[in-house]
């Protein structure tokens, strides 16, 4: 796990499980991408050159920002569609956003079952809002379609901003020659080899990928949830503005007051790496 002076848990190098068997699973999913690849036609360029890299980049999932008036799940035209149905379907990827969303459970409980909560208080509210994986903490996704999937210096600044995002290098490459996840306030970049995943506080973090050789090629897999989610839920499935101009004044002044707390409450979502000793997994 990846911890700060005061021992909170904000990040797991999570690598992979064990046996012959996830080479497997990253063989599938990088045979999936190379197949999307050759179906897909016409993408609009602001999808293969954004400010996150210059490589083409499907998300799926539930989304709220950026404009929008309420929750919706993300939306393509039909042909690009039908391909995001077909990596979704796909089971390795069921593989890697399980075991992500495992990574979480375990070092985040608190996190994970807030994440959770807001997801199924969602899609009761509205049964049409879709995230990719079933039981995932998880809103949305991201299929990074390479040739060489090396992303600028950023920060995911609409995710929740103590909420993590799961990283999945995939691709033919050599960790310790490039591809590395450089974490630019933490001054180091990790090796993160093909079929490892990583997960960090990504609207925190900024955080860009080392490049590699010519002749290599790197996908990622990666999930996340927009902060704007959580909000609409705690506004009692409202926009801020809608909640302001129904709430009194003695109710907005009350909102003001605890705002600053928020972020209080968003850190004791953290474990402390104490909360794991021994004398406390019983």
């Amino acid at each position: 796990p990846l911890t700060d002076r005061w021992n909170k848990v904000f990040g797991a190098l999570a690598g992979m499980p064990r046996g012959d068997s996830w080479q497997r699973v990253h063989d599938g999913a990088v045979r999936a991408i190379c197949v999307a690849r050759m179906l897909l036609h016409n993408l609009p360029q602001k999808y293969q050159d954004h400010r996150r890299g210059k490589y083409p980049a499907l998300s799926c999932g539930i989304s709220h920002g950026g404009g929008q008036l309420c929750p919706s799940n993300l939306h393509w035209r039909r042909d690009i569609a039908a391909i995001v149905s077909y990596l979704l379907q796909d089971a390795s990827f069921s593989r890697l956003s399980g075991f992500a969303n495992c990574i979480l459970q375990t070092y985040a409980p608190r996190l994970h079952r807030y994440c959770c909560d807001t997801l199924d208080a969602l899609q009761v509210r509205d049964p049409q809002l879709t995230r990719p994986f079933i039981n995932s903490a998880f809103a949305a996704c991201c299929f990074n379609l390479g040739l060489q999937t090396v992303s600028y210096p950023h920060r995911d600044h609409a995710n929740l901003s103590w909420g993590w995002c799961a990283i999945t290098a995939l691709g033919s490459f050599e960790p310790s020659r490039g591809g590395h996840l450089v974490l630019w306030d933490l001054n180091c970049a990790v090796p993160l080899r093909p079929g490892a995943t990583v997960l960090i506080p990504s609207a925190l973090l900024e955080h860009s990928n080392a490049a590699i050789l010519a002749n290599e090629e790197r996908f990622s897999f990666v999930q996340f949830s927009a902060g704007g989610l959580f909000r609409w839920v705690e506004n009692g499935f409202q926009t801020e503005a809608a909640w302001r101009s129904k709430a009194t004044q003695e109710e907005i002044r009350m909102r003001d007051a605890d705002a600053h707390l928020r972020w209080a409450r968003g850190l004791d979502m953290l474990s402390t790496i104490d909360e794991f000793a021994p004398s406390n997994s019983k």
